[in-house]
């Protein structure tokens, strides 16, 4: 029986070895945060491609006629770096295009914007910014038809 109560009773010695293996399991644990840190900081300065859904605000729609422009967001192809991309996911950055109704070229009833154009994808690029790449714009052409009352 006093073998026992010897062996439940701790010893000095023990007692330090128990803060040494404690202070251990901080610190690896401290390391660990730390390497996901420096991990994450690098895998968010590389570059990534994504399509990000972009709405469209349409200006300078004439007043004198109601139209209606289809489709009201854009998927747009980038590639970034992954903070770019983190942002506009995030909603840190707004995810969004302004389109001139005034370049919208008349056919058949209808206005179309061609975003397959040359001069189009540059007002989308200015928009952007300098750090992101266009790679790609879907739908392809917006439109603008007249809006017809219902009846």
């Amino acid at each position: 029986m006093k073998t026992s109560l010897l062996k439940t009773v701790r010893h000095p010695a023990q007692e330090k070895r128990g803060k040494q293996k404690n202070r251990k399991i901080f610190s690896f644990l401290v390391c660990v945060v730390i390497a996901a840190f420096l991990w994450t900081v690098n895998a968010l300065s590389q570059k990534y491609t994504d399509v990000i859904p972009f709405g469209v605000q349409y200006r300078h729609l004439p007043s004198d006629r109601k139209l209606m422009p289809s489709p009201d967001a854009i998927n747009l192809t980038l590639t970034a770096s992954g903070y770019n991309l983190l942002a506009y996911k995030l909603g840190i950055k707004q995810p969004l295009i302004n389109i001139d109704a005034n370049v919208f070229r008349h056919k058949d009833n209808q206005y179309i914007y061609n975003l397959q154009s040359q001069l189009h994808q540059d007002k989308i690029r200015d928009q952007l910014g300098e750090q992101t790449e266009l790679v790609a714009i879907t739908p392809d052409t917006l439109y603008l038809r007249p809006d017809v009352p219902k009846q």
